[in-house]
């Protein structure tokens, strides 16, 4: 007789692989040309329905911070199409490794893929939060010289925003259709220094913002905020790379004891199942984890400087 648990593993495995799937399936009606308007009916209602939800659900307990996060990342998903993902990968390894008669390694999958997602989340606003503070110099020596060629604010970013890479590049088209809709120029661009995390851009914009009230030469004001912004990128950069063996060893040291966990399951299944079937075993477990999630947020801090 078939074994039930394992037909509800295939069946939690394939639903899992169908949510993701059509999760990841490209919007492709607002790429179309223009056509008659169908009614959206079936599965293309439900999976909107459903992120519909998740995503009401996920923004009452977060309070939009997730999809705040989102945005700083330069992601185009939603929140709760990013949660529903994130689910349905979870459960994909949870199950294969479940149905590879590997239990320990299933429940450190399950445990371990929204951490591990978590974790690329911040990585991507990181690293597009240093991209754009690595643009800023550029973007204020262009806007300098288009304010000085009789150009006003609004139309200095608008010209120079097709130009610039991501993220810089993206960030400021929004802003130049945020104002060309009404919205205040100043509001753009505070949010737009709040999603960058950006000390420097803030210096920027309350620059704008008291010339906006006082008057004079802006120009003259971003050319020296620009070689006052690069020179404390130059500084910055020589502490990144005088700490970069230090952060290096810090993430080895804190992905070590979980992969060689993993690999030894994988190659002697069984030999660690007194961790977690017996009590010295389990507080054993226990007192690692938290010397290791003590000792990776100890590395990350000594490795992070603030300028």
């Amino acid at each position: 007789m078939t074994d039930p648990i394992l037909l509800a593993g295939v069946g939690l495995l394939l639903a899992a692989v169908f949510i993701g799937i059509k999760l990841m399936m490209p919007k492709f009606a607002t790429m179309r040309a223009p056509q008659k308007p169908t009614t959206p009916h079936g599965l293309t209602d439900a999976r909107d329905a459903m992120v519909d939800r998740t995503t009401k659900l996920v923004e009452k307990r977060s309070g939009g911070g997730l999809q705040t996060r989102l945005e700083q990342s330069g992601s185009q998903l939603r929140s709760g199409e990013w949660v529903l993902l994130v689910v349905a990968a979870t459960v994909v390894l949870g199950a294969l490794g479940y149905l590879l008669g590997q239990a320990i390694a299933a429940g450190i999958l399950i445990v371990g893929t929204p951490i591990i997602a978590n974790v690329l989340l911040n990585r991507n606003i990181s690293k597009r939060q240093e991209a754009f503070a690595d643009q800023l110099p550029d973007f204020l020596q262009n806007l300098s010289s288009a304010l000085r060629s009789g150009q006003s604010l609004p139309q200095s970013i608008a010209s120079i925003a097709p130009d610039l890479e991501s993220p810089a590049g993206d960030e400021l088209r929004r802003v130049v259709i945020e104002n060309r809709i009404g919205r205040d120029l100043i509001e753009s661009f505070n949010d737009l220094a709040s999603r960058m995390n950006s000390l420097d851009f803030d210096w920027v914009v309350r620059a704008i913002e008291i010339n906006y009230r006082t008057g004079g030469d802006l120009s003259v004001i971003l050319r020296r905020l620009d070689s006052t912004i690069r020179a404390r990128n130059h500084v910055a950069g020589t502490v990144r790379s005088l700490s970069a063996e230090g952060r290096i060893s810090g993430v080895v040291l804190a992905a070590l004891p979980p992969l060689l966990m993993l690999a030894v399951q994988v190659i002697n299944p069984g030999f660690l199942n007194p961790l977690f079937t017996t009590a010295l075993g389990r507080v054993l477990l226990i007192g690692s984890c938290i010397q290791l999630l003590v000792g990776t947020i100890w590395l990350s801090k000594m490795a992070k400087f603030k300028f």
